[in-house]
């Protein structure tokens, strides 16, 4: 049976198991004002007839005559993407069976496809900026221009959706050279996997760093690194996680001449690449230490701050379990170390300052911790006997002859203030800080309550206390 009719409007066309259409074909009679039905974009208008051939081209306005290129051009269009009978098209006058079928036994690659309208082009020379390919021709392709690329050999990757075709080894011979990539057709046969950034890594000078090793460049969070080149210092890293990705240059100082430097939550598309994240890195050095309690035993888990000439923090670090600790890589020049102190120690010194070497780590010093607080012992007495309901005991640098203060913002903001009560057995032990160039008053306060429940307050005190610092002050007894 013939179920296309020669001088009749015809479709033929493919669908999926759920009934959807794919692709198709169709034709019209000549004065049918008929359209046949699933057309791919406008008919063929020719009425074919018995033993003509409708055959899809392998590229636009062509076929591979060997059969060696699969038959896949698509823009759409059936007018544009496939050769029938009528002699206009490029040349071709198919009358039978030109081209057999291509079968599951007979298949070939196809060199063309969709048109890829849109895709973004990229290269890595890093002063050129990304395109878009455009509709152009007919039949149409999607054609691109990427202009002021730089002179020399460079990645070039095109993306479309989540297909991509890249191409290591794109030379730019001179300024106005065309192209053409890979050749007049490319297929992104390729699955995306992942994004790139690219740009350039210089000294301050702006001269590309070979020595004493070329810069690695690193996805810190993927874990993706490339290597600098020597030569002009430019990088192509791959990124394996679409989004904000932090990036660095020198991770780890594996160049020791040179510092690390970072650039945050950088823009990373899927088969895209990221251009002009450009890192200048500064000849740099180490600098370490040691952290202890008494000059014998390692101090762990102590914070190290460096900070630079003009007082800004360039790096903080925390001593380990031998008490030693070791900045990043920083630039060259003078470093003062401090340690953020809990109030009640003290650090010998209180800052160490030393210069940064180039290529070296240099030892900046020890960091001595000891508690702050002193402790000043006694006892309370009435009439050489211990005072058993609890004397107020203060020590301050202020007068308190009058009576000990309430207790307000006043207070908090005045000299130093501590207080603590005796106890049955009439001893008494009281932490101080050390006072900056003043004595400690030590005064008593003894309540008692008469027969008519009246309340008496009187005080002692003792003057003139130095507060030996992390040492104990004993005998400082107080007697009524």
């Amino acid at each position: 049976m013939n179920f296309l009719q020669p001088s009749h409007n015809n479709t033929v066309y493919l669908t999926d198991n759920t009934g959807a259409v794919i692709d198709g074909v169709g034709w019209t009679h000549s004065g049918n004002t008929f359209t046949p039905s699933y057309c791919d974009g406008d008919c063929i208008p020719e009425a074919l007839q018995t033993g003509d051939q409708v055959v899809r081209t392998t590229g636009p306005g062509a076929i591979d005559p060997t059969g060696a290129s699969g038959r896949a051009y698509d823009s759409g269009d059936n007018l544009e993407d496939f050769a029938y009978k009528a002699s206009t098209f490029t040349g071709l006058s198919l009358s039978g069976i030109q081209y057999p079928p291509y079968s599951s036994q007979t298949s070939a690659p196809p060199a063309s496809g969709e048109p890829a309208y849109g895709a973004v082009i990229s290269a890595t020379d890093g002063l050129s900026t990304s395109t878009e390919a455009y509709q152009s021709g007919e039949p149409p392709v999607a054609a691109f221009d990427l202009p002021n690329i730089a002179t020399g050999t460079w990645t070039v990757l095109i993306t479309s959706g989540a297909y991509e075709v890249e191409n290591d080894s794109v030379t730019v011979s001179s300024s106005g050279a065309v192209y053409v990539f890979p050749s007049s057709m490319t297929v992104l046969d390729s699955t995306a996997t992942a994004g790139f950034v690219a740009g350039v890594v210089t000294d301050p000078s702006g001269s590309p760093i070979s020595a004493p090793s070329p810069i690695q460049v690193t996805d810190f969070l993927g874990g993706f690194s490339a290597t600098a080149d020597p030569a002009s210092g430019r990088y192509l890293l791959r990124v394996s996680s679409p989004g904000p990705s932090d990036i660095v240059a020198n991770a780890n100082a594996a160049n020791p001449d040179y510092v690390s430097v970072s650039s945050l939550a950088v823009a990373v598309s899927l088969g895209q690449v990221t251009s002009g994240v450009n890192f200048i890195l500064s000849q740099g050095g180490m600098l370490s230490g040691w952290v202890t309690r008494d000059g014998i035993n390692g101090l762990p888990g102590i914070s190290v701050i460096a900070t630079d000439a003009d007082g800004n923090v360039q790096d903080q670090e925390v001593s380990d379990a031998d008490g030693n600790f070791k900045t990043v890589d920083l630039a060259t020049g003078p470093y003062t170390l401090r340690i953020p102190l809990d109030v009640t120690e003290v650090s010998n010194p209180t800052t160490i300052t030393a210069d940064v070497a180039l290529g070296q780590t240099v030892f900046a010093g020890t960091f001595t911790i000891t508690g702050a607080l002193a402790v000043i012992t006694g006892s309370v007495t009435l009439g050489g006997q211990p005072i058993k309901t609890g004397v107020l005991v203060v020590a301050t640098t202020s007068d308190l002859s009058s009576g000990p203060p309430d207790l307000s913002s006043a207070t908090l903001t005045g000299g130093a203030f501590y207080a603590t009560s005796s106890v049955e057995d009439g001893s008494y032990t009281l932490s101080v800080r050390q006072s900056s160039g003043a004595a400690y008053n030590i005064y008593g306060y003894y309540t008692t309550i008469g027969a008519t429940g009246n309340v008496t307050i009187s005080q002692q005190m003792i003057g003139g206390v130095a507060i030996p610092q992390g040492q104990t002050l004993s005998g400082q007894n107080l007697s009524w």
